[in-house]
């Protein structure tokens, strides 16, 4: 049976959002807004992370020096962006035309010595989320983490999905910790094969039997150990894996329900492709969305042959992310869904004896938008060099604490240290006791958010 849109419409509200309507991006622009305007506003928030592994260059993309030296010059020129005084670098056209949507932060500052790909990536993942955690407890990384904050109860797609990269053992996608499997990453190597890679995983009955077996087996086993609370947690993860298989939230999965023109201004590459599904997936519900760099699609750690590396690269990673801006905008989707755009540190406004430029965590650059960040925006300065920060400095804490605020994720939120369950002050006291003691999401000594990028 051919299912409408309409039919389709009420199905995903009614599991997904309990009456808030969702447009997918397979209608029509003109049909799109038209059911925006009679769908009331969705309750929830989302992120979206465009990873940029490796380290983008901030002199090449959101912070060019064209008075600076040579070196921090670089041979590309700068372009107006829709934010009069604002410029970036030519290689960044179609982000320069979002740039009244977008905030961009020029004074990261999160290593003083030379950052390592792990220490920066740990960094910007996982720095004061858990901070109070006890050092038996393993702490989850930020995808895992804004899921368990922001996911609804009972919520039967994946909470937490990455595309581009390979496992969660990925430096990349980190661990989802104490917090359990449930809040564990569904992890995409390649987007064009996400829908066939999650329907390859087993047949739907398949699914079923292996869970009733398997929660005959699971029951028996915490009965016979008093570990309910952890084996439920393994349950929740193998029951909505079975759901999303069942599930018309599984289309979203499909590029090949996205009309051609949509996908080309994505970008036909594993970039462009993640950054699509990723407006698929928020439009559904999904709390935590990344989409990661991969090989083929090229590696931002440009230590030799910079300038020849960069002239496609940095391009096409603009065609994705200013696509994705543009759509989650046009949808109504931008206020409910933080979007940001980072690598783990920035690159040297020094040229290396290989023409490459190396890590540098001193002074660099990232982009939020949406989620009541303010847009237009621009926070702090670096010097004429590039080298130092010279206003604003912003550190890796305040950036978590700001992720916190425009997410509305309360910084006091506790969970369970032995089953990562979500405890509220209605937790009946013996659940809280299988629980274990409460880990405060923030830890009590954490950083203030950005104020200036919600004034």
């Amino acid at each position: 049976m051919t299912t409408t849109r309409r039919q389709l419409l009420q199905s995903t509200a009614a599991a997904v959002l309990g009456g808030a309507g969702a447009c997918w991006f397979d209608v029509l622009r003109t049909h799109a807004a038209e059911t925006l305007a009679q769908q009331p506003r969705r309750p929830y928030k989302s992120c979206i992370v465009l990873w940029t592994g490796g380290g983008i260059s901030q002199l090449e993309s959101f912070d060019p020096k064209p008075d600076g030296n040579e070196y921090a010059r670089g041979p590309f020129g700068t372009i107006p962006t829709s934010v009069p005084g604002v410029r970036f670098s030519e290689l960044l056209p179609r982000m320069a035309q979002q740039m009244h949507r977008i905030a961009v932060v020029r004074s990261m500052q999160t290593s003083v010595g030379v950052p390592s790909h792990g220490d920066g990536t740990r960094t910007m993942h996982r720095t004061d989320w858990f901070g109070d955690a006890p050092m038996r407890v393993v702490r989850p990384n930020m995808g895992s983490t804004i899921s368990a904050a922001l996911a609804p109860t009972g919520f039967r797609i994946p909470t937490h999905v990455v595309f581009g990269s390979t496992s969660e053992g990925d430096p990349i996608v980190g661990s989802s910790g104490f917090l359990g499997r449930q809040h564990a990453a569904m992890v995409v190597g390649d987007p064009t094969q996400a829908l066939e890679g999650v329907r390859s995983l087993q047949a739907p009955q398949s699914l079923s039997d292996r869970l009733h077996l398997f929660e005959a087996m699971e029951q028996g086993f915490a009965q016979s150990r008093a570990l309910h609370a952890n084996s439920e947690a393994h349950r929740v993860a193998y029951r909505r894996a079975v759901d999303f298989m069942n599930s018309t939230e599984l289309t979203a999965f499909d590029l090949d329900r996205v009309p051609d023109p949509v996908r080309s201004r994505y970008g036909k590459n594993d970039w462009g492709n993640g950054c699509l599904l990723a407006a698929r997936l928020v439009e559904i519900g999904v709390p935590f969305v990344k989409v990661a760099n991969t090989q083929r699609f090229g590696h931002f750690d440009t230590h030799d042959n910079h300038a020849r590396r960069i002239r496609p690269l940095y391009p096409a990673m603009d065609a994705g992310a200013a696509a994705l801006i543009e759509d989650l905008h046009q949808r109504g989707l931008l206020e409910t869904t933080l979007v940001i755009i980072m690598g783990e540190f920035g690159r040297t406004p020094t040229i290396n004896r290989g023409q490459g430029r190396d890590h540098h965590g001193k002074g660099w650059s990232l982009v939020m938008a949406g989620a009541g960040i303010k847009a237009g925006f621009v926070l702090g300065q670096t010097d004429a060099a590039a080298n130092e920060v010279t206003e604003r400095p912003v550190s890796a804490r305040e950036f978590t604490a700001t992720v916190c605020r425009a997410l509305n994720i309360d910084p006091n939120l506790e969970f369970g240290a032995r089953t990562g369950v979500r405890l509220t002050a209605e937790t009946p006291n013996p659940q809280r006791m299988a629980a274990g003691d409460g880990i405060r999401l923030m830890p009590r000594s954490a950083a203030a958010p950005i104020a200036e990028l919600f004034s």
